[in-house]
């Protein structure tokens, strides 16, 4: 049963790139672009998540460093 949820899934993501392509040729939108956002869109994830832990990093050491003090 596993499989054919699997299955249906992978059906259902190629459905979804079929109709998104043929929206994006309606509208004339070109591959490049596309993959331009894309990319942004994963660089800026990955800046988050690297200020994110920066900023655990340097709050858990302001915190231990606190606690050596006392």
């Amino acid at each position: 049963m596993i499989r054919l949820g699997r299955l249906l899934f992978l059906l259902l993501v190629i459905a979804g790139v079929i109709v998104a392509l043929r929206r994006l040729s309606e509208q004339h939108v070109l591959w490049s672009d596309v993959a331009l956002t894309g990319l942004w869109f994963v660089v800026g994830l990955l800046a988050f998540f690297l200020l994110l832990l920066g900023f655990g990093k340097l709050l858990g050491r302001w915190l231990s460093s606190d606690k050596s003090q006392e």
